[in-house]
């Protein structure tokens, strides 16, 4: 799929940061061993400030009823999992890529990234082979 070139111009100016802002608070909270349980877009906050000299891009992560304490890189791979089909459904044009900047700052941002990101590759594997069979 195409992506449109003014939805492209967001995401570069407003999508991108944004993601990138995600993908270091989920590493954070993972790196606290901390697993959210419900990463979804409705439990991501967004607030632009309005300091017109310097804007700053605000996420806040809340709901955390399913959250839990763990140091498993598969609970973490299903954290980033649940985060990644919230994105696709909900934004198709973008979710794609937004994943893909939210992995890319969660790697720079969490020293032990890559147990979960390769964890995380077979959670999507068992997620699609579910997909396909109903």
């Amino acid at each position: 799929m195409t992506i449109p070139k003014p939805v492209l111009f967001l995401s570069v100016l407003i999508v991108g940061p944004i993601a990138e802002r995600i993908g270091e608070i989920v590493a954070r909270l993972h790196s606290a061993g901390l697993i959210h349980g419900d990463l979804t877009t409705s439990n991501i906050m967004t607030h632009l400030s309005s300091l017109l000299s310097n804007p700053q891009m605000h996420v806040t992560l809340i709901d955390f009823g399913l959250a839990s304490v763990s140091s498993s890189a598969e609970d973490r791979a299903v954290d980033l999992y649940v985060l990644e089909r919230a994105l696709v459904s909900t934004h198709p044009l973008l979710g794609v890529q937004m994943f893909r900047d939210i992995l890319a700052a969660y790697e720079k941002q969490f020293i032990d990234a890559a147990p979960t990101l390769k964890k995380l590759a077979e959670v999507q594997l068992r997620g699609r082979k579910r997909s396909m069979v109903g």
